[in-house]
């Protein structure tokens, strides 16, 4: 293969595809986020955490960019501010308001997740008891 040259020459080499100048490459959010360096099947919050086990052999930085949950760049999303924004408002209140519990209904295949685009419990119900918090 030969040497992969800068964006200003006019071709590229990715592995070995050569592509023209100005050809217009991309991949998917989801490609990125099941790349095996992050290990992408386990859930394992911890290897996240810099000095962890479980952390080493992963490069952080590398694993933390690939989360793109807003995209980047010239698409990204407008709202991402204002989004972020509302959640640190929001969050904590819930959170001081209310009392969240694991319901007394729960059974381990309840919490089964499903990967629809978006992971969600297999019975797409809420397996939480909430109330308000007594002052």
């Amino acid at each position: 293969m030969a040497e992969a040259v800068g964006f200003a020459a006019s071709v590229i080499a990715i592995i070995d595809l050569y592509l023209q100048y100005s050809t217009a490459v991309g991949n998917a959010t989801a490609d990125i986020k099941l790349h095996p360096g992050t290990i992408p099947d386990d859930f394992i919050p911890e290897r996240w955490l810099e000095g962890h086990e479980m952390s080493r052999g992963i490069n952080l930085d590398d694993a933390n960019a690939a989360l793109t949950p807003y995209n980047v760049g010239s698409r990204s999303c407008m709202g991402q501010t204002l989004t972020k924004t509302e959640l640190y408002l929001t969050v904590p209140r819930l959170v001081r308001q209310l009392d969240f519990r694991l319901s007394s209904e729960i059974k381990a295949d309840d919490m089964y997740m499903k990967d629809l685009w978006a992971v969600q419990p297999k019975g797409r119900r809420l397996l939480l008891d909430i109330k308000p918090v007594d002052e």
